[in-house]
């Protein structure tokens, strides 16, 4: 997932270089202990565009002991870009954040990485896919050459295949009708109908790719803005934003990731935090670049930004007003072991 992460930094014209995984120079796993394992163990925020589309792209821990980060992040994000790795395939822990995928309906591209890995069997992947997750799929491309570094992609006309449109048709009643009457249907009204299916989690989309070689990212890129819903825009209501994560940062300090789910904010702005029930005057309102931060004046609904000067303020408080907006927490594992810490007394002898 970062090094999908650093080559969409790259190909958007965000940073300079392709940083690697194996060198421990991306820009989402910056912490020493993610470089040192090359492993993401906290979610990073990242902001960038894409042919003039904004993308809050949040690249979280895959690893089961950080599920608690994972499941403060589904709190917060509209849609979702489930990476499967072709040699791997569907784990165990990829079965948990699919389930928590579909709790909250949160519309999911799938997209299988690493496919010019040895001894890559994709009929065998998607054969567990369909076991393991879903058969509400459809394939965007066909991969020619698997499993080597000639490998390469080929688009498909998904609209010209029968059981594509029998899909859509099976989601959509609109659909359904102009298929059983063996009507005409334009790839336009299709289109507009497997969005629609996406939107509402009936139907996923899957590319392939492999990030070592840059291969399938533009596509995943362009696929995300085309088929993936952008966040509800309510500025007009009052302030309603959940704080999904804290961070120390050595310079900065306290840093507070927050999502404005309604309304607006800005610096000096004194808010509401209504889980502490206090008021708190923010300082500083900036757009995170992985470790790199832009300072702005305001933020508005949709938004996911990272805000200084709340020192009460800590991770899941809700700032400004409550709202529906804001979903339930979702939770990925119970605890199979609990421990308890507690602060031994220091009994005075009398005598």
């Amino acid at each position: 997932k970062t090094s999908i992460t650093e080559n969409m930094l790259y190909l958007s014209g965000s940073t300079k270089s392709l940083g690697s995984v194996d060198d421990g120079t991306t820009q989402s796993d910056f912490l020493e202990v993610e470089k040192q394992r090359g492993i993401s163990v906290r979610s990073s925020l990242t902001s960038f565009y894409w042919k003039d589309c904004k993308i809050n792209l949040v690249d979280t821990p895959g690893h089961v002991d950080f599920s608690a980060d994972v499941e403060r992040v589904l709190q917060v994000i509209d849609a979702a870009v489930l990476v499967i790795s072709a040699i791997e395939g569907v784990q165990a822990h990829t079965d948990t954040i699919w389930n928590a995928l579909q709790e909250r309906q949160i519309p999911v591209i799938i997209f299988v990485n690493k496919i010019d890995r040895a001894g890559v069997y994709l009929d065998g992947m998607l054969a567990e896919l369909e076991t393991e997750l879903t058969k509400q799929y459809v394939l965007l491309q066909e991969v020619v050459e698997e499993g080597t570094n000639n490998v390469n992609l080929k688009a498909l006309d998904i609209y010209a295949s029968d059981t594509n449109v029998e899909k859509i048709a099976n989601v959509n009643d609109e659909i359904l009708e102009l298929f059983l009457e063996d009507n005409e249907i334009s790839k336009e009204t299709l289109d507009k109908a497997f969005r629609q299916a996406i939107v509402q989690s009936n139907l996923y989309p899957i590319l392939f790719g492999a990030a070592k070689l840059q291969l399938g990212i533009n596509v995943l890129l362009n696929q995300i803005i085309h088929f993936l819903p952008a966040p509800k825009q309510d500025t007009e209501q009052d302030l309603s934003a959940l704080i999904y994560n804290t961070y120390h940062d050595a310079k900065q300090g306290k840093l507070l990731y927050v999502r404005i789910f309604e309304g607006k904010l800005k610096v000096r702005e004194l808010i509401k935090n209504v889980s502490k029930n206090i008021e708190e005057k923010i300082t500083k309102v900036q757009l995170a670049l992985a470790n790199n931060y832009q300072s702005i004046e305001s933020a508005e609904a949709g938004d996911i930004v990272v805000i200084s000067g709340l020192p009460e303020a800590s991770t899941n408080d809700v700032l400004g007003c409550t709202s529906k907006r804001i979903p339930q927490a979702v939770s990925l594992n119970t605890s199979l072991l609990t421990v308890q810490v507690r602060r031994r007394q220091r009994l005075s002898r009398l005598g």
